[in-house]
């Protein structure tokens, strides 16, 4: 048997402001001001996907999964036709989705996207889901969408307190560009700025792949609707 997450991935819906306000006061009890989530589900230029917990998987048949996994059995196909062949089933269950009916969310991973950049703004997960692959996987999804939506790099913040994030995105092919000093309102700390390589480029994608079968490996397949 195929070993699969129980953590679904979809776009957020208007539906989930609130739930997307408390998994953020939650993962970020003294970020101030918190995110306006009904403005920013609304910009144009911003995608938030969030991960929740689905159905039992033992529901979905092996073949589905096969499907999914044989994505990244292809060495000599590019990473983007591996991610679209692996995620057509993924995407023809986006109708299938009631989200009133789901059970709460775990965590989001909000992006803008600003000429051909992909900028991560944010990933929260709730404390009782952490360590579960769970961010991972959302930044795994981030990084899918912007290879999909054609951006050339990615970009973010993040806090030089926190290694256990700096440590994620430089296995993932980030690296330290830059300082924004005084950042983050909440205790003055700086922030380490740190941009990707070109995206689109085949070593870039090579290595995400890897490191994506990686964590399937490891955790198990993830259902995931992108847009």
């Amino acid at each position: 048997m195929i070993k699969t997450m129980p953590f679904l991935v979809r776009p957020a819906s208007d539906l989930d402001v609130n739930k997307l306000a408390n998994i953020e006061k939650e993962a970020f009890p003294k970020m101030f001001p918190p995110t306006l989530f009904d403005r920013e589900l609304a910009n144009s230029k911003a995608r938030y996907l969030v991960a929740y917990l689905g159905k039992d998987c033992a529901n979905q048949t092996d073949q589905d999964f096969k499907e999914c996994a044989a994505s990244g059995n292809h060495i000599n196909e590019t990473i983007t036709s591996r991610i679209l062949r692996g995620i057509r089933t993924i995407l023809s269950l986006k109708n299938q989705i009631i989200f009133s009916n789901e059970p709460r969310l775990v965590g989001f991973v909000g992006v803008w996207y600003m000429i051909d950049e992909a900028h991560i703004v944010s990933i929260g997960v709730i404390k009782t889901h952490r360590e579960s692959g769970v961010g991972e996987l959302l930044l795994i999804s981030a990084i899918e969408q912007a290879i999909l939506y054609g951006a050339k790099m990615i970009t973010l913040e993040v806090r030089p307190s926190n290694k256990a994030a700096i440590n994620l995105y430089k296995k993932y092919g980030l690296s330290e560009r830059g300082l924004r000093k005084n950042y983050y309102s909440d205790n003055r700390e700086d922030a380490l700025i740190m941009t990707s390589s070109p995206i689109q480029e085949q070593e870039f994608q090579d290595l995400f792949c890897l490191l994506a079968r990686k964590h399937q490996a490891l955790w198990g397949i993830s259902k995931r609707t992108l847009e």
